[in-house]
């Protein structure tokens, strides 16, 4: 029996169709499957940031309905009451969801707030801290939607 290469070219045609058209499938697929995991990616990260923007605006809203610095005896404090009962719980709502620098503004207003629960009293200094650090947290977050809007246009 002698098989010539014709006959071996012959039969390898078909095999090797196949594997170039399973290897151009895979490759199809691929990137099919890719686009797919890229536009679902951008669909959550879509949703992530308008959840976190509707936590900004809810926040700017609070802060035109409450009056954060008070005065007591003539000098100004912080508003610890409206912040505890409005504020922070807001700001804790969905805490991951908040830029990293806000969180950051956050956390070091609950380690100034601790400190003057531990000492019993807040002085003047932690009271500016505390004025400062959130007039700088409203700031961020207007840049944030600011920065939003420019996007959209």
């Amino acid at each position: 029996m002698n098989i010539t290469w014709t006959q071996i070219v012959n039969s390898l045609l078909p095999l090797l169709g196949v594997a170039v058209g399973g290897i151009a499938t895979y490759m199809t697929q691929t990137n099919v499957l890719k686009r797919q995991l890229s536009r679902e990616l951008e669909k959550e990260k879509q949703v992530e940031n308008i959840a976190r923007l509707k936590i900004y605006s809810e926040i700017l809203k609070l802060v035109g309905e409450h009056e954060m610095i008070v005065y007591d005896g003539g000098r100004e404090k912080f508003n610890l009451k409206v912040y505890r009962a409005n504020f922070r719980p807001k700001f804790f709502s969905e805490f991951y969801l908040l830029h990293q620098d806000l969180a950051d503004d956050v956390r070091s207003m609950d380690i100034t707030i601790a400190e003057a629960e531990l000492t019993g009293y807040m002085d003047r200094e932690m009271s500016g801290s505390l004025s400062r650090t959130f007039n700088n947290l409203i700031e961020k977050i207007e840049i944030y939607l600011k920065e939003y809007r420019s996007l959209q246009t």
